[in-house]
């Protein structure tokens, strides 16, 4: 059996009721302070050059802005007046060809007109120089061609005429034509002009007629532009 003992309150509960706090963190200890920018004292001399190179770095930065500034605008210039140079290219394309058939009628014109001209200008001296020939030879071939008529009649040119009859009969023989033959004179007649008249019939070569339809098919010449048979017969008339 226990023995009980008379409390005597010599037991302290205080330490039981007590909050138990926890023990605070230590603080951080402070960062130490940096050290003071030391102090530079610049020279008169060094404070020039220092405004000196920003000033120069300045004036250098606005050389090369105002150098970009001015590639810039000298290249849109060039490329304007690159389009516009192109623009005027492509309108007088657009114009030779447009003018191209044109160009193409006057020159096809002008060459006719050229060669037209030319023929003029040799024709008195050819129609001088190879004009009996050329009568003589028109003449052998109605001969030939008209061997077998009765009667034929040759008219040319009166400038003609003494020339060819010292001829007739030697060239009627050469062509075997034993009809009747006579030669006269027309003064109508140009003088590469021959014409035959037979029985029933009538055959002609009239150069006169031939150069007008030819000038008639080749649209003219220039009246200023002399020659040709018509000028020809005509400077041959008294």
């Amino acid at each position: 059996m226990p023995t009980i003992q008379k409390f005597q309150f010599d037991i302290s509960f205080d330490e039981f009721g007590r909050q138990i706090m926890p023990e605070p963190e230590p603080e951080p200890e402070a960062e130490p302070a940096p050290p003071p920018e030391p102090t530079v004292t610049l020279t008169e001399a060094a404070l020039a050059a220092k405004l000196a190179a920003a000033r120069d770095q300045g004036q250098a930065a606005g050389h090369e802005a105002g150098m970009a500034a001015g590639r810039e605008a000298a290249e849109t210039a060039a490329q304007q007046a690159l389009t516009q140079a192109l623009v005027r290219v492509e309108d007088v394309l657009c114009r030779l060809l447009a003018a191209e058939p044109e160009a193409r009628r006057r020159q096809t014109e002008q060459a006719r007109e050229l060669a037209l001209a030319i023929v003029r200008k040799l024709f008195p001296t050819l129609a001088r120089q190879h004009g009996l020939a050329e009568v003589e030879t028109t003449i052998a071939a109605f001969l030939l061609e008209l061997a077998e008529e009765p009667k034929l009649v040759l008219r040319v040119h009166e400038s003609r005429l003494e020339a060819l009859r010292p001829h007739l009969e030697e060239m009627a023989v050469r062509a075997g034509f034993g009809g009747t033959l006579s030669l006269l004179s027309d003064p109508r007649m140009g003088e590469l002009d021959v014409r035959a008249d037979w029985g029933d019939g009538a055959a002609e070569r009239d150069v006169t007629h031939l150069w007008s339809e030819i000038e008639r098919i080749a649209g003219g010449l220039p009246a200023e532009i002399p020659g040709g048979p018509a000028a020809v017969a005509a400077t041959a008339r008294p």
